[in-house]
């Protein structure tokens, strides 16, 4: 719908001296409907609707000068209050069908959105929970971990004080072998000279 007022473009075309048919004409070319072009042209006093057709070619008038200029007259609506009334509420009943229809596809986006929120809300819930369970696995092994490398560090140290003590015991087992057999090389090397 255009954004000029119906009945200031009327009032200005009349004073300017075209004819109803010529103002049909200029609102139709401005973008108005016909029932909007009647319905104003009723309401300002312009007697019998008419419809306006597809203009033929016309010849060119030749410009006429004016030699005086129209008085203004204000003219008496001929329609009555009901009538006007009941256009009144046409007209908004009509726009107020459009709008509802705008509404209820807003609304409908709207709860689209909604829902679309509500899942992508569960998937990061979801997931949130996934990186806490993940993170408290994590913490568990890690401290598990570091009881496992204490205990290996405990035997470790263990095994190394067990093996210190059996190579203390070992050497001190090879050096009383190692006298035995020197005792024994001895014994035998005396036997032999007798």
């Amino acid at each position: 719908m255009p954004e000029v007022d119906i009945f200031d473009l009327i009032e200005e075309l009349s004073k300017k001296g075209l004819s109803k048919d010529k103002i049909k004409e200029e609102l139709k070319k401005r973008g108005f409907s016909n029932d909007e072009i009647e319905g104003a042209l009723l309401l300002m006093g312009f007697e019998e609707p008419a419809i306006v057709e597809e203009k033929k070619p016309e010849p060119k008038p030749k410009p006429v000068e004016r030699k005086e200029k129209r008085t203004e007259e204000r003219v008496e609506p001929i329609i009555s209050k009901e009538e006007i009334e009941i256009l009144v509420e046409s007209i908004v009943s009509e726009k107020w069908m459009e709008v509802e229809d705008k509404l209820d596809k807003y609304r409908k986006a709207i709860e689209k959105l909604k829902e679309y929120l509500d899942k992508l809300a569960g998937r990061v819930g979801s997931l949130e929970k996934n990186i806490e369970t993940i993170f408290t696995t994590l913490a568990k092994e890690k401290e598990e971990m570091k009881k496992t490398q204490e205990e290996i560090a405990i035997n470790l140290k263990a095994i190394e004080s067990a093996i210190s003590a059996l190579l203390k015991e070992f050497s001190d087992k090879v050096k009383e072998l190692g006298y035995t057999v020197e005792d024994i090389k001895k014994i035998v090397g005396s036997v032999k000279k007798k």
